[in-house]
């Protein structure tokens, strides 16, 4: 897991066309509407626009195929993490999605995420994103990046 500001994201993904198109989308993300965007190198964003939740309605979910770069470009929400492989236990698996719920046993603290900042989350980090901390709204921008582009370094 990275924890970094969003002006930094350059400097943890791959060299490469998927590199310059996610910091090209990410440059002017702020001004699009919430939907999905197809970008280079199999990668694609999700872009956000919703009220964070309450801490018991939002699922802890891990990936396998994706990395997940969230960034958040308006408001600020809560993030927990959880290692995967430290006891958790798999609750369901969203057919069709690279996205499994599961049910850890031991959590991080909440972390903020603010407007400007973004989390790198690797297959191994479980996470519990858009907790409501004391924004309204959040916009935020989820790309995911093939696991096999950071292979590639």
């Amino acid at each position: 897991m990275v924890h970094e500001k969003t002006s930094l994201v350059g400097k943890y993904l791959p060299d490469g066309e998927m590199k310059d198109s996610v910091l090209e989308f990410l440059s002017k993300a702020e001004s699009l509407d919430a939907g999905k965007y197809p970008l280079a190198g199999g990668a694609f964003c999700n872009l956000l626009d919703s009220a964070p939740k309450p801490l018991g309605e939002v699922e802890v979910e891990g990936h396998e195929e994706y990395v997940d770069l969230q960034c958040v470009l308006i408001g600020k929400e809560g993030v927990i993490l959880a290692d995967k492989g430290n006891g958790e236990t798999l609750t369901r698996v969203k057919e069709g999605k690279d996205c499994s719920l599961y049910a850890p046993k031991v959590y991080s603290d909440v972390k903020t995420l603010d407007s400007g900042e973004f989390m790198l989350l690797f297959p191994a980090d479980l996470h519990q994103c858009g907790i409501e901390i004391g924004a309204d709204r959040v916009k935020k921008a989820v790309v995911k990046i093939p696991l096999s582009a950071f292979d590639k370094e």
